[in-house]
């Protein structure tokens, strides 16, 4: 043996496990799959939190994003995630409400996610996701996006200022088919991969979705309206399998904590210009901004919460101080 292995040997003797790189551990990798597919804006938040890991988490631990829905399903994803199919997971929990009854209360207009951490929300939201979906919460993704819908022609109103979408099918998600339906539209599922079809094929009216990727998609080639302001706010979190968060070294479970912080402060400012940016490239391409005045919007803004908190307090299956996450998570 000779002198460098005899130093290195005592030294992994001695070292203790610190947030920086050691040369006694082995660099953890972690499998992360996303709800979007490759190249849509939401998946490209998901690099940006795997980028800040992989540069803080040098020789400790690295994610590697593998794929998306065409890897699994959105709707089955977060089973495959609770059985450690994959390790991380990018997508609004919403998705795969089906074996997460208590999706349904952390999906509406949310407050910014450094008041939700402060009132406790992130042991509130790792309660129901360890019990039902065997996962940890890692980050509030959702950036304070707006989630408003769009429409091919500029919509009527109701007397009391809100939308008419009577006679519309709309391409809808969980959360939206109550609010849809409220509005007089029928509400109808399409995969994301197949709305420009749905729209070039007039099979769908109107979609929901967020102010970003909506160009890059091509499909405000058939959308002449977006009707504000939103209902909701974007619910996307990052989540881990809770078996592999607990198998993980201690620094590993630093540094993707710490990041996540510094991760959900960052998004949120960048997507106050992105918005604004999106806004005036929607409108250029002929995508016009159809704002509700303020009766209408604040009657159209009750008529969201209240159709989303319905859903979630008829829900027999929903197990949680329902209280404490309306104050936390809305501030009502």
């Amino acid at each position: 043996m000779n002198r460098f292995q005899r130093f290195a040997l005592l030294l992994c003797a001695t070292a203790f496990t610190t947030l920086t790189t050691s040369v006694c551990a082995e660099e953890i990798t972690l499998r992360g799959v996303s709800a979007f597919p490759k190249g849509m804006a939401l998946t490209d938040d998901f690099q940006r939190y795997i980028d800040m890991v992989n540069q803080t988490g040098k020789g400790v631990v690295q994610i590697r994003l593998v794929g998306g829905p065409e890897v699994t399903p959105a709707a089955e994803q977060g089973a495959a995630l609770g059985k450690g199919v994959f390790d991380v997971l990018f997508g609004p929990p919403t998705y795969y409400a089906g074996i997460f009854p208590e999706a349904d209360a952390f999906a509406g207009e949310l407050l910014a996610s450094a008041k939700i951490r402060a009132g406790g929300g992130e042991q509130l939201f790792d309660q129901a996701l360890a019990k039902r979906v065997n996962g940890k919460l890692l980050a509030f993704a959702g950036g304070d996006v707006a989630i408003v819908f769009f429409t091919r022609e500029m919509p009527k109103l109701r007397p009391d200022g809100t939308p008419d979408l009577t006679g519309l099918k709309m391409r809808s998600a969980p959360l939206w088919n109550d609010l849809f339906k409220a509005m007089g539209a029928t509400p109808i599922t399409i995969p994301v991969g197949e709305i420009y079809t749905g729209l070039e094929r007039g099979l769908v009216q109107g979609i929901t979705w967020n102010l970003m990727g909506v160009i890059d998609a091509g499909w405000n080639k058939h959308l002449g309206y977006i009707v504000m302001p939103a209902a909701y706010k974007s619910s996307i979190v990052i989540t881990m399998n809770l078996d592999k968060w607990k198998s993980i070294p201690e620094a590993a479970r630093g540094v993707l904590a710490k990041t996540a912080v510094d991760y959900e402060n960052a998004l949120e400012a960048y997507y106050v210009e992105r918005q604004a940016q999106e806004l005036k490239k929607l409108d250029a391409s002929g995508v016009k901004t159809f704002t509700l005045d303020g009766k209408g919007a604040e009657a159209y803004r009750k008529m969201a919460f209240d159709t989303m908190w319905a859903r979630v307090t008829s829900n027999s299956k929903v197990e949680m101080d329902l209280a404490a996450v309306k104050k936390v998570f809305y501030n009502r």
